[in-house]
């Protein structure tokens, strides 16, 4: 027995007059009862409904049935019932069959063994016949691949990727191939479904005790579907007058809080039939919630490709299907489906497409028990309260109409002794009957009062107890004193005082008298009139010392001193009153500043002094005319001092504190969240999740109508942001901006470059903090200085030093202890990645390596990188010599191919970012517009080292792990960020965003954690040691724009994104986005000294190889279990160091 679930009463029982209204209740009275009743959770539990005891008449009077009768609902839990409608079949899994053959174990050639397809009745691919007609099914001939006139010429595979045939003109092997298209072992039928029905089953009990008989107990079941129940008692006949005694009859439903689900967009498929059992006979007998549900988008009638049904005719006219990979036009199938839910439930994730996630929670099941009516029933556990009405022919039953009824008026018990049993208790009864009645009262037994005898009290004898103690009351007081007497003058003689001598035994504990009067009584009159009087004696007595005062020449104050108070104060009736507060302590506080310093001069100047001087500086003046010099002119000593003290370096200096103290006086609640606030919500979020604070918004009104195309911080100066300013649309290009922003003073730029074109990126020199490389869209790159503050380059690119023809996107430094001069490195469109040094003069160029074009490989699938080892292409390579050769080499060895220099024009890739090692410095990525990622080094130019395909799209930025030496992070127009291990072949993981990723940037303090902006406007936080799958923070951070890049703070706690409306927003991370893992302190062994704690980056490199463990990939980076260091694979390091050396060679 489950929980027992509450039951209502809805309307109270009421007995009334049948009603002739078709029903099979004949009766001619019969009891009413409404019930209410809510579903349980699962049909084991059950509740008592109610018990049929006394009803009331239309009248007023109450029936008592005597014979007993209950009734006992349960509730089934809600069933959903959705009427399935068949559509078609489809095939869960077709397949491409590709023939080089005939049927005789030739090969397909040009000139004696052609393939066929088409119409042609011996196609090499058959033909299909439908059973259900008998004739062959149109398209189903498949299509044949065949080398043209230009790919013989070329004498290579190229544009006929699928079967990868060898087009030479000196053999006739591999020249032709036919495609067929096979359906697989395993069928599905699709039904639609329509709109549901509600479902329940009430199981009611009806109990029937008549008189003192053997009770009887039957079971009987409603359903919204049942137009009720008419039953006979338990232990009754039925007959001709009274076919039944109970009618159930369910009333209706009260409305639910959770809506039904509408599935008319969407085909439930249901595994029908399999070819192969040993292939795919589990998958048509497991259970029902692993059916498929299945948008009606992912379907065809057979006219579109990578849909659930396609068709022969959809494949056999799929466009450059002979350059198309294998099975093209046969993805998303209903097999690709399952077996990505399948995973995902080995992943812990949701499924997308299993009927159990598509419903309510509950159970899932088919009712095909009627052919014409198949039913799919979803079992939910939302609670429906029902309306249960009971009614029960009086007929056959016993009971007692109460026509003589009665009230308690009143009740009420006369005071009595306690333990006497001598109390009354007094009711006042009234009939409110119809008929005269005589009425009884009973009163149940009132449990005694015990009552505890103390220790001290003396014990009686029951004789002593029923003794009778006479008292007698007396008139006087004991108290009361009786001889007292009095001497009477009158009578010369001392004399009796009857009563005791009055009130004497009166005390009074308090006497206060009180001071008011009314105003109407003679009292009140007399003390006015005494109060009259004194006013009237003061006055006249105030007049006489002013007629004195003035005849003596003096003042009343003087005569009334010499005088004497006569009439003063009264000696004898006289209070003085006085009060002392606090006195607050007064302190004496002196501030003593030292004196400025003063320098006394003295001097006598005579006539003879001024001639001398005069003299001396004439004779400077002309000296310097004969020499050639210019002579200056004399200025007056405030002169002189005004003009330099304004246009000193000083000044210029002081006013720029001045300046950051006033935007910081403005600002200064922006200020004081960047200082001290901390979210306190973090501590109650479930799963690390955090917040982004906004703080400053840095602009400036030269950077209007453009969008921020690079962030970069400053690395000795954290406070110094420099930003560029440019435009990504290749249709509205301007000039270019520089702006370099300092925290101190967000109001105002601290100093502004421009350009004649856009500047698209830059980036500050680690070892020289004060150079600042730029480069813009025209091709050209610049070097500022920074500390000069002037809007000119101390270096700049032109023609004749050489420059790229497309825009350049990225600019790196390079920190090399063996150069003399400054170096770093830029990347274009025009396929170059080139490095500049900083000669005395001016730039130097070099190109320091060619992006080939890569395409993929014929019958590599999907082109997955490091499909052959690295070593071999590089050697087969270098025997067609030269660095076109190692680069072509490298390439193969990762799977691709190289596009010939000879044969296209064109066989540069559009280089769009870069980053190099911080470990290894001569290793570098770099990311293409086609959406592939090439590993450089700067020992071997003319190859690459290996090739990832990378990304779909544009990839629009790397970044290394500043931890982590094999590490590193992309990003793309396809949506997606990327986390790699540059010694495996495919990413370690994927971030799906669902829009375009402008940037990512790892944080500084945490080897796990990484932002990425996107094209939405969001800002997105991972945290990879908290949370593999999903992001710790997204936050909308503007309406109307897109973020395009971001950066990190090296020592604050900032994140500085930037738009493409010109503003960089900074923003400050909460706690939980800040996380930084304490070092662990070694547990010291006796006897043994203390070993050393690790490092900072030891903690942070252990931390994320956890992390990269925990994705299953450790062959990605494998972990010494003694040193618990990473080690590079043997296999893919021989590889990689083979091909490099074969090329070198």
């Amino acid at each position: 027995m489950g929980r027992i679930v509450g039951s209502s009463i809805l309307a109270a029982g009421s007995m009334e007059a049948c009603v002739d209204d078709g029903d099979k209740l004949r009766c001619a009275q019969r009891f009413v009862t409404t019930l209410t009743v809510e579903n349980a959770q699962n049909r084991t539990e059950s509740i008592t409904a109610y018990r049929l005891r006394d009803f009331s008449q239309a009248d007023g009077t109450r029936v008592e049935l005597e014979d007993s009768l209950s009734v006992t609902l349960a509730k089934s839990s809600i069933v959903l019932r959705y009427p399935l409608q068949y559509e078609r079949t489809y095939n869960a899994d077709p397949r491409e069959l590709i023939l080089v053959r005939d049927g005789q174990g030739r090969d397909y050639n040009w000139l004696t063994n052609p393939c066929k397809d088409g119409t042609a009745a011996d196609a090499a691919c058959g033909s299909y016949v439908d059973p259900s007609t008998g004739k062959a099914v149109p398209y189903s001939q498949g299509f044949c691949c065949r080398c043209d006139f230009g790919d013989y010429l070329s004498g290579g595979p190229v544009g006929l990727s699928r079967a990868n045939l060898q087009c030479s003109l000196l053999s006739t092997e591999l020249a032709q191939s036919a495609h067929c298209l096979r359906w697989g072992p395993l069928w599905y039928r699709a039904f639609s479904l329509g709109p549901p029905v509600v479902h329940f089953v009430i199981e009611a009990e009806i109990k029937f005790c008549p008189g003192r008989s053997e009770c009887r107990t039957r079971t009987y079941y409603l359903s919204p579907s049942s137009n009720g129940l008419c039953v006979v008692l338990p232990g009754l006949a039925s007959d001709e007058d009274h076919p039944c005694d109970v009618q159930l009859s369910l009333e209706g439903d009260l409305a639910s809080y959770e809506g039904a689900k509408s599935f008319a967009s969407s085909l439930l498929m249901r595994p029908h039939s399999c070819d192969d059992f040993a292939a795919c006979g589990a998958q048509v007998t497991e259970s029902p919630s692993r059916w498929l549900m299945v948008p009606r988008s992912y379907t065809t009638q057979g006219s579109h490709c990578d849909r659930i049904g396609v068709s022969h005719e959809a494949f056999a006219g799929q466009p450059q299907r002979c350059g198309m990979d294998i099975n093209s036009c046969l993805k998303q199938q209903l097999s690709d489906l399952y077996a990505a839910d399948v995973e995902a439930e080995a992943a812990g994730r949701k499924p997308s497409y299993f009927v159990s996630s598509h419903g309510y929670g509950g159970r899932f099941a088919v009712d095909d028990s009627d052919p014409s009516k198949t039913m799919a029933l979803f079992e939910t556990a939302r609670l429906q309260r029902s309306l249960v009405a009971v009614q029960v022919s009086a007929d056959r039953l016993r009971y007692t109409v109460l026509v003589a009824q009665a009230v308690i008026v009143s009740a009420a018990v006369a005071p009595f002794e306690a333990k006497s049993g001598a109390g009354v208790l007094r009711v006042r009864i009234q009939s409110v009957g119809r008929v005269q009645a005589q009425f009884s009262l009973s009163v149940p037994d009132v449990p005694r009062q015990e009552f505890v005898r103390p220790a001290n009290q003396e014990s009686l004898t029951p004789a002593q107890l029923a003794e009778d103690v006479p008292r007698s009351l007396m008139a006087k007081d004991p108290n009361l004193r009786s001889n007292i007497v009095c001497y009477s003058f009158a009578d010369n003689a001392f004399k009796h005082i009857p009563g005791g001598g009055g009130d004497d035994s009166v005390v009074f504990h308090f006497v206060m008298e009180g001071c008011l009067l009314h105003k109407d009584g003679d009292e009140a009159a007399s003390q006015l009139a005494a109060e009259k009087s004194v006013r009237e004696d003061l006055r006249a007595r105030r007049r006489a010392l002013e007629a004195r005062a003035q005849e003596a020449g003096k003042t009343v104050a003087e005569v009334e001193e010499e005088e004497g108070d006569a009439g003063g104060r009264n000696q004898f009736n006289f209070s003085e009153r006085a009060a002392q507060t606090y006195a607050p302590l007064m302190r004496d506080r002196g501030i003593s500043t030292a004196p400025p310093e003063t320098l006394e001069f003295g001097a006598t100047a005579s006539r003879w002094e001024a001639y001398d001087c005069y003299r001396a500086e004439f004779e400077r003046l002309k000296s310097e005319e004969e020499s050639g010099g210019l002579a200056r002119p004399v200025l007056r000593p405030e002169e002189r001092g005004g003009e330099a003290t304004v246009h000193s370096a000083a000044c210029g200096w002081s006013l720029k504190l001045l300046e950051r103290m006033v935007v910081q006086n403005a600002q200064d609640e922006l200020f004081s969240d960047f200082r001290f606030w901390e979210d306190e919500s973090d501590m109650y979020k479930p799963g690390g999740m955090g917040t982004l604070l906004p703080l400053w918004r840095f602009s400036d009104a030269r950077a209007k109508r453009k969008m921020v195309t690079a962030v970069d911080t400053n690395p000795r100066y954290p406070d110094l942001v420099a930003v560029s300013y440019g435009s990504y649309d290749f249709m509205r290009q301007g000039t270019g901006v520089v702006a370099v922003y300092s925290l101190k003073n967000p109001a105002f730029p601290e100093f502004v470059y421009t350009m004649d074109s856009g500047a698209m990126c830059l980036a500050f020199s680690p070892a020289q903090p004060s150079l600042l490389a730029v480069g813009c869209y025209d091709g050209t790159v610049r070097v500022y200085d920074v500390r000069k503050g002037e809007d000119r380059p101390l270096y700049a690119s032109d023609i004749r030093s050489g420059k790229h023809t497309d825009p350049v996107w990225g600019v790196r430094w390079q920190s090399d202890p063996m150069a003399k001069d400054a170096t770093f490195v830029s990347i274009s469109t025009d396929g170059r990645v080139a490095s500049w040094v900083l000669s005395k003069n001016e730039l130097q160029m070099e190109t320091l390596v060619s992006l080939k074009l890569v395409q993929s490989a014929a019958g590599g699938g999907d082109g997955a990188a490091g499909s052959s080892p690295a070593g071999a292409g590089a050697a087969s390579a270098a025997g067609a010599g030269g660095a076109g050769g190692a680069a072509a080499g490298g390439a193969a060895g990762a799977g691709m191919v190289v596009a010939d220099d000879e044969g296209t024009l064109t066989g540069l890739a559009g280089g769009c970012c870069f980053d190099f090692n911080p470990f290894a410095p001569h290793l570098f990525l770099v990311g293409t517009e086609e959406g592939r990622l090439h590993k450089c080094s700067k020992a071997y130019t003319g190859q690459y080292l290996e090739t990832y395909e990378g990304h779909s799209m544009a990839v629009y930025a790397i970044k290394w792990s500043p931890f982590h030496e094999r590490v590193f992070l992309t990003c793309s127009a396809d949506w997606t960020v990327k986390l790699w291990d540059h010694m495996t072949p495919r990413a370690v993981a994927v971030f799906d965003l669902e829009t375009a990723v402008g940037d990512v940037a790892w944080a500084p303090y945490s080897s796990t954690v990484f932002a990425a902006v996107a094209a939405n406007g969001k800002a997105y936080v991972f945290d990879l040691d908290v949370d593999k799958h999903d992001e710790r923070c997204v936050q909308k951070i503007v309406k109307k724009a897109k973020l395009t890049h971001a950066a990190f703070s090296a020592t604050d706690p900032i994140l500085l994104v930037g738009d493409s409306s010109g503003h960089v927003n900074s923003l400050k991370l909460s706690p939980n986005l800040r996380r930084i893992t304490d070092i662990p302190v070694p547990e010291v062994k006796k006897g043994e000294a203390a070993p050393q704690p690790p490092s900072r980056l030891e903690v942070e490199v252990g931390k994320l190889n956890a992390v990269m463990l925990a994705m299953d990939v450790r062959a990605a980076v494998p972990i010494d279990s003694v040193t618990g260091k990473t080690v590079a694979p043997a296999k893919a390091g021989a590889g990689a160091g083979a091909g490099a050396a074969a090329a070198v060679a």
